[in-house]
């Protein structure tokens, strides 16, 4: 993710991430009767738009194969989705849709920063992941030259 976020989502992420663990582990521990109702977890409207503007970008950037992108947001997006759920899960769908209205505001607010990068053509450049020494190829020999041919007379 950090080749993908700015360092202040990267550690927006990070936290959420040890919040979710947390909660899991007080979720999936025999020794304390805990349900998932009683799971606590908060993913903002704002930082959920954010991450999308830095994905935006950073595919906008061509260093990145696009699957590993997506592939790398998954996991966000599940993060996302179990705030929702945790926020919603006493509400009816007309009680929920002021907070998918809040998450429009969220990205209409988080639109003019994005915009201004896009513009200035500077969106943060996907870097290409840093290769271990188990995954490098390797190089192909160059192709040998086909024997020339004599000309018959």
């Amino acid at each position: 993710w950090e080749q993908l976020v700015t360092p202040a989502r990267m550690d927006s992420l990070d936290t959420l991430a040890a919040e979710a663990a947390v909660a899991l582990d007080e979720i999936t521990r025999s020794d304390t009767p805990t349900t998932a109702e009683d799971a606590e977890f908060h993913f903002s409207d704002d930082l959920w738009a954010r991450i999308i503007y830095d994905f935006a970008l950073a595919a906008r950037g061509d260093s990145m194969d696009m699957d590993h992108m997506i592939a790398a947001l998954v996991p966000i997006y599940f993060g996302r989705v179990a705030s929702l759920v945790i926020e919603t899960r006493d509400m009816t769908t007309q009680q929920a849709e002021p907070l998918v209205e809040r998450q429009a505001r969220a990205f209409e607010q988080a639109k003019p920063g994005f915009v201004e990068h896009w513009r200035a053509g500077d969106g943060l450049k996907a870097r290409k992941p840093k290769r271990r020494a188990t995954d490098k190829k390797a190089k192909p020999s160059k192709p040998s030259k086909p024997a020339s041919r004599g000309k018959k007379a």
